[in-house]
């Protein structure tokens, strides 16, 4: 079984490099272009279920991807994290604290707490064989990409989660 996961298509946020978490923003014409990439790039994966956040900006990558050939189930442990009272905020604001936040797993500004994230998503993953498909794409968001490669691979001894920055639409594939 394989598991391939995409972070969703860039969206006017992204651009203007402000914080996303739960607010529901919608791809933009860029973000849906490199959705129809990644459709014609797993053309061959032969990708039996797609299973999303219910966010728009990954709902929407998910069925330009699907292109109506490939079911597709929200799933809303994939949502992206709840970033609070950051959310709509430049990211300069939230790079000044991260460090603490990732390295200490301390929750301010309304923060959901890492642990809490990298919890829900081991839940997900724990629970995909339910699913009985050989191969399954995710579409998610850039921090549950970073908990999704850390539940495959070790933590790092700081326990900083965020050094794995998925690029809008980026791939990665797992064996399950």
């Amino acid at each position: 079984m394989r598991l391939y996961v995409v972070r969703h298509g860039e969206t006017d946020y992204n651009k203007e490099r402000k914080i996303q978490g739960h607010i529901n923003i919608p791809l933009n014409e860029n973000g849906k272009s490199q959705a129809i990439k990644v459709r014609d790039d797993l053309k061959n994966k032969h990708i039996d279920l797609i299973i999303t956040s219910p966010l728009d900006r990954a709902f929407t990558t998910a069925t330009i991807i699907s292109d109506g050939k490939i079911p597709i189930v929200k799933d809303k442990r994939l949502k992206e994290r709840y970033l609070g009272t950051l959310e709509g905020a430049n990211v300069e604001k939230y790079d000044r604290f991260k460090y603490n936040d990732m390295i200490l797993n301390f929750t301010e500004e309304n923060v959901e707490s890492v642990r809490d994230v990298y919890n829900r998503v081991g839940s997900l993953l724990r629970n995909i064989e339910k699913y009985d498909k050989n191969n399954i794409l995710l579409v998610t968001h850039s921090g549950i990409m970073n908990s999704i490669y850390y539940y495959f691979n070790e933590l790092p001894e700081d326990k900083n989660l965020y050094r794995q920055i998925a690029n809008n639409c980026e791939v990665l594939e797992y064996n399950l």
